[in-house]
Formats: structure tokens, C-alpha cells, sequence
């Protein structure tokens, strides 16, 4: 009879989800914190052992995953809103299957190859232990380096810009991109580009151009892009940091199109 360890079961399941998590929210681009993916990550590794403990049809066993990676990412994710908590259970659940797989194959070599000493220098609770700091680091480099080497150029990076307006203060998810060159004209200080769904300032200012209040902070900033020549309305910002750090960028121009540019609302010149 093989002996079922619930600790280290559990501690499996975690570190699968906190990898796949980590992972899966810097692919959606969404904001999430050290505590959300810990806490996260404990309900699903709760989740797990008690599914592995209490036998199920087949049917009840993928609700109860489904209802539970549902919940994971709920926890997880820090902006509210559907489309978000869809993309992230996708990617979560992908994630869940590589890592899942990687883990329980290298759990199963390093299992035979540790298994001469279980008995001997460091027992069979403390082998597990080790096993599990061994998966760690190498199923965290082995998918960081993928995300590296299919996601990541050196031209384009993510971001959370904060953006202080009369008062009022909005964080966006940005893309860090070098292909944004905009200027304002009267300034020659670099734009970030900000889709007006994202600023809640101006939900009810109709058009900008004929806003009583921002009047003195209006600035028309020339844009050139596939789709030709053209003017984007910008308005200059009392403050805007770039992972809260403080920049000298503060003219913002709004887009005015509905959706986003790919998961961020925000496009920014990248800083070196």
C-alpha cells in the first residue's frame, strides 16, 4: 500500500499553483500581489487534497476543478472585471497542465534518484522536502525562460503607470513600448497614450475640446500610424509615475476607441 503524505500533496499542489498563477497573470496582463497569489494559491492546494481525499465521479471532479480555478482567480486578480478573470482561468489553466506535468515528471526522476538516501542520511519526509525545493527552482527558471524567449523583447516591457489628474488619481496596466515616439508640440516632452475607458475623470466630459474644466491642460498631439495621419486630444497631468516611479512625462493623450491595446490601457515610450 503506498503511503499518501497530505503535507506534501499539498505543498505539490501549491507550488504548482503559485507558479502557474505567477505566470498566468503576467501573460494576461493583470494586476495581482505576493498575498493574492499566496492565498490564491492555498485555497487551490486546499482544494486539491480534498479531492484527492473524498473519491467522485468524473463529472463531479471536473465541476468542483473548474468551480475551484474559477475561485483561484477570483482571489487573484486585483482589477475587477469579466474579461480579465476569463483570460486569467485560460491562461491559468494551461499553465496548471504544463507545470502540473513537468512537476509530476521530475518529481518521479529525482523521487528514484534520491530514493538510495530516504532511508539513510536525510529520511523520507526530508527527501520530499528537498524534492520539492529541487521542482521549484527548476520549474520557475524552465518557464521563465520560455516567457523570455517567446514573449520577451528587449523593446517592449509591461508596466503600472499612475496618473494624477485635478485630483484624482488612475493606475493602468501600460505597455513600455520604443516604438512610441510622440511629442507634445509645445513642450517637446514624450506622450503616453491612455484609452479613455481607462480615466474615470472623464467618463461624463463629453468632448474634451469643449471642456470647461480641463480648458487650460488641452494639447493637440500629432500622431502618425499605419492607419495614416492624424490629431489625438491630449491633456497635461499634474503627475505620472511608471512603477511608482516619479517621470517627467505628465501630457497624456486619450484614445478614444473602445477595447484596449491588447490587454493594456496604456501605451508609454520605453524609459532606459
Amino acid at each position: 500500500m503506498k503511503t499518501f503524505y497530505i503535507d506534501v500533496y499539498f505543498l505539490i499542489n501549491f507550488t504548482v499553483d503559485i507558479l502557474s498563477l505567477y505566470f498566468a497573470s503576467t501573460i494576461s496582463h493583470v494586476s495581482t500581489t505576493v498575498r493574492r497569489l499566496i492565498s490564491a494559491s492555498a485555497v487551490g492546494a486546499l482544494f486539491a487534497c480534498i479531492l484527492a481525499l473524498f473519491k467522485s465521479s468524473i463529472w463531479i471532479h471536473l465541476l468542483i476543478t473548474l468551480a475551484s480555478a474559477w475561485l483561484i482567480c477570483v482571489i487573484t486578480v486585483k482589477d475587477r472585471g469579466a474579461v480579465k478573470y476569463f483570460k486569467l482561468v485560460l491562461s491559468f489553466l494551461t499553465f496548471e497542465t504544463l507545470i502540473g506535468g513537468s512537476v509530476t515528471f521530475f518529481y518521479g526522476i529525482l523521487e528514484r534518484n534520491l530514493g538510495d538516501i530516504a532511508d539513510g542520511e536525510i529520511g523520507t519526509e526530508n527527501r520530499n522536502a528537498l524534492i520539492i525545493a529541487l521542482l521549484v527552482a527548476l520549474t520557475y527558471f524552465i518557464i521563465k525562460m520560455i516567457i523570455y524567449v517567446f514573449a520577451g523583447s528587449e523593446n517592449e516591457k509591461n508596466a503600472v503607470v499612475k496618473i494624477i489628474l485635478d485630483n484624482d488619481t488612475v493606475e493602468v496596466n501600460a505597455l513600455l513600448d520604443s516604438g512610441n515616439v510622440l511629442l507634445d508640440p509645445m513642450s517637446a516632452s514624450r506622450v503616453i497614450i491612455v484609452k479613455r475607458s481607462a480615466l474615470r475623470c472623464l467618463q461624463n466630459e463629453g468632448n474634451l475640446m469643449e471642456s470647461a474644466k480641463y480648458k487650460t491642460r488641452i494639447r493637440l498631439i500629432p500622431i502618425r500610424s499605419v492607419n495614416g495621419d492624424g490629431i489625438l486630444v491630449g491633456l497635461r497631468c499634474d503627475d505620472i509615475l511608471i512603477n511608482g516611479n516619479m517621470t517627467d512625462i505628465k501630457i497624456i493623450a486619450i484614445d478614444e476607441e473602445e477595447g484596449s491595446f491588447g490587454g493594456y490601457y496604456a501605451i508609454a515610450p520605453l524609459i532606459n
